[in-house]
């Protein structure tokens, strides 16, 4: 009877994830072949001289969370464009250049899609004007060579509770036919 109602409710919390996925408000970059399920109530603006949209959360200890994408396009598979990437991310002289104080990277991991796009995911922390910064980058790789990088950043404070609402909108990520 105990592992019925074990199964049931193990039932009932995957079909409740599912409907949940299925009824996302779905952000589509139609002209870039792109759509995702941004974060619940995050809101969404354009900025002048970005290509793409950029999404915010909302705003504690003076620091909004937010989510940015940007695109390039480059002959070198996935793995080598996220490791040339992270090289120039972390030179001294970019880090310099930031402003910040330190980054340096914390994780790295292969990530997949429900659409079963593979991506690769890497972390950074970053000492910036005093501030603990964590910065989530997705790398993803569509047709022709182009490379689709999605960064979200937040306080390190904020990390535990940010990063699986973080980890659950990249999950939807998918390339549009």
């Amino acid at each position: 009877m105990k592992k019925a109602l074990i199964a049931a409710a193990l039932l009932l919390a995957f079909a409740a994830t599912g409907a949940a996925q299925g009824t996302c408000l779905r952000y589509l970059e139609s002209g870039a072949g792109f759509s995702f399920c941004p974060p619940d109530g995050w809101s969404i603006k354009e900025s002048e001289g970005e290509k793409y949209k950029l999404f915010f959360g909302t705003a504690a200890n003076n620091f909004a969370p937010n989510l940015n994408i940007k695109e390039q396009t480059s002959e070198a598979s996935l793995a080598e464009y996220e490791a040339l990437a992270r090289k120039l991310i972390l030179a001294k002289e970019n880090v310099e250049k930031l402003g910040a104080t330190s980054t340096e990277a914390v994780g790295q991991s292969d990530f997949l899609t429900d659409s079963g796009l593979r991506g690769i995911k890497v972390i950074f922390k970053t000492e910036y004007k005093g501030l603990l910064i964590q910065s989530t980058q997705y790398y993803f790789e569509l047709k022709g060579g182009r490379k689709i990088i999605v960064t979200f950043t937040c306080l390190v404070g904020d990390k535990d509770f940010l990063d699986p609402i973080l980890d659950r909108s990249l999950t939807t990520f998918r390339v549009e036919n």
